[in-house]
C-alpha cells in the first residue's frame, strides 16, 4: 500500500471548508424546500457510535444508494456534515431517492486520527458488521468512499478495509470516480457531479 497522498487529503479539507461556509448562507431557509428527510439514525442519541444514517432525498419510492464511508463525524437526526452533504448531492444528480450511509468504523470522530486512541474492537463497533450487511441488502447501488487513512494507523485501516470488502463480496461494490493516488476508493467529499460509479475489480484489496 502506498502512503496516503497529501493532495487528496488537502482537497477534502477544502471541501469541508466550502461546505461550512455555504451552510452559513442557507441558515433560516425552509427545510421543506430542501426535500431532505432523515428516516433513521441508529442509534439516534449515542454520542459514541453511528451505525446507520438513512436519508430520503425526495418524496415517494425510488432507487436506493448505500454508501460505505470511513467513520461518522457529526451528522445525526438533527444535523448534516460536509461528507453527508456531498454524498446526498451526488446521489440526487444520479437519480437516487434514498441514501443509506454506513462506515468502516462506527465510532464517531471529527478527525480520523482520533480513532487511534481506542482499541480496534471499540472503533469498529460491536454492531457494525451486521449494520453493513443489512444496509447493502437490496440496495440498487453499493458505493465505497472511504478515501485515504487520513491519520488512521495504516495497518488498522487496511485490516478493516479487507474485512469490509469481504462483507461486500456479493454486493458488487463500486467506487465513484478514479481512486486516490494511494489506491483507495475516492472519499465521498470528492464525489463531484461528473464522477461516475465504476465497479471494483475482483483483485482490488483497497
Amino acid at each position: 500500500m502506498l502512503s496516503a497522498n497529501n493532495s487528496d487529503d488537502q482537497a477534502i479539507e477544502r471541501c469541508e471548508l466550502r461546505w461550512n461556509k455555504s451552510r452559513l448562507l442557507t441558515v433560516g431557509l425552509d427545510d421543506a424546500k430542501c426535500l431532505r428527510r432523515v428516516i433513521r439514525c441508529e442509534p439516534e442519541d449515542d454520542a459514541r457510535y453511528r451505525y446507520v444514517l438513512e436519508v430520503a432525498l425526495r418524496a415517494g419510492e425510488g432507487p436506493r444508494l448505500t454508501a460505505v464511508l470511513k467513520n461518522p463525524s457529526r451528522a445525526s437526526v438533527r444535523r448534516s456534515d460536509p461528507t453527508i452533504g456531498k454524498l446526498e448531492a451526488w446521489a440526487r444528480r444520479h437519480g437516487f431517492a434514498r441514501v443509506v450511509c454506513v462506515n468502516l468504523f462506527a465510532y464517531r470522530a471529527t478527525t480520523p486520527a482520533g480513532l487511534n486512541s481506542h482499541p480496534y474492537a471499540v472503533i469498529v463497533g460491536p454492531e457494525n458488521d451486521a449494520a453493513i450487511r443489512a444496509a447493502v441488502d437490496g440496495a440498487d447501488l453499493v458505493a465505497v468512499g472511504w478515501g485515504n487513512p487520513n491519520g488512521i494507523a495504516p495497518e488498522v485501516y487496511d485490516r478493516r478495509v479487507a474485512e469490509v470488502l469481504e462483507l461486500l463480496r456479493s454486493s458488487r461494490p463500486h467506487r465513484v470516480g478514479p481512486p486516490t493516488r494511494a489506491g483507495y476508493p475516492r472519499h465521498a467529499l470528492l464525489w463531484n457531479g461528473g464522477c461516475e460509479a465504476v465497479g471494483l475489480a475482483k483483485s482490488v484489496s483497497v
